[in-house]
């Protein structure tokens, strides 16, 4: 699932970048399967969201930042009525061990309803990635604190494999999940600093008794990855009522599943 989902997101990213000019409007096909697939269905037969109605999510944001994988080109596609000044382009890899490598930082400015080539990044994911592959980490900033939109690629080594990912050690986190007054569920994952990237976490909420999951519950973001140093909020809204007797479980690319009480 984990080749799956950037694929997916990268033709939701190229659709929007290079068919702007044929179509003003998106038709999605295969929502959902009648049978279990791994690809080309936004949930599955028993609605659970899949990896790639988030990746969706994410290349259909209003302003977005992307970088084709083929020849390193890092794009910004703006859907807003208007144009978009004063916004810093900020392009980071990360090896396999977390170190942090900053690529470019630039002003850059797209007119409304567009897409914008900006740079190619390359040349310096072939020496980065070289031997076991690397992270590219693209976010588009109108402030230090304000992220207009954050976009992160797993990309292969000099061979093409993802040699780095078969035996990628995630570093710890630190998890608080706590219930809102509203029924929601808020779930707080911190990334210690000077360590990898917290890779590919999948948020789940299940039966303390049985581990298995509820379903259907909505996220406002899963699958999802952590720099060093840094924090994500997710936001979860279960359908049907639940209690003490579930958790939230997070299971991480390549290590065990993890499970944490609801405060």
């Amino acid at each position: 699932q984990l080749l799956n989902y950037n694929q997916y997101r990268a033709l939701a990213e190229g659709f929007t970048a290079h068919k702007w000019d044929w179509y003003t409007g998106y038709i999605i096909w295969k929502t959902q399967n009648p049978w279990t697939a791994l690809r080309g269905q936004m949930y599955d037969y028993y609605l659970d969201p899949n990896a790639g109605l988030y990746g969706l999510h994410s290349g259909n944001e209003p302003i977005h930042v992307m970088c084709n994988p083929v020849d390193g080109m890092v794009m910004v596609v703006n859907h807003r009525f208007s144009a978009q000044r004063d916004l810093m382009l900020r392009v980071e890899a990360f090896d396999m061990q977390g170190k942090r490598s900053l690529i470019t930082q630039v002003f850059v400015y797209i007119k409304a309803q567009s897409a914008k080539k900006i740079l190619s990044v390359q040349r310096a994911i072939e020496k980065i990635g070289k031997e076991h592959g690397c992270f590219i980490r693209l976010q588009l900033l109108k402030s230090e604190d304000d992220v207009v939109s954050e976009n992160l690629y797993w990309l292969p080594n000099e061979s093409g494999e993802f040699t780095g990912l078969r035996s990628y050690q995630q570093p710890d986190t630190q998890v608080m999940c706590r219930r809102q007054d509203n029924g929601m569920v808020e779930i707080s994952i911190e990334n210690s600093e000077g360590g990898n990237i917290a890779f590919f976490n999948r948020i789940s909420l299940v039966s303390t008794k049985t581990k298995k999951r509820v379903l259907p519950v909505f996220f406002s973001d899963n699958y999802i990855s952590i720099a060093p140093g840094e924090k994500k909020v997710v936001t979860l809204d279960p359908v049907t009522q639940f209690g003490s007797d579930h958790m939230i479980s997070l299971r991480p690319w390549n290590a065990p599943v993890q499970y944490f009480s609801i405060k």
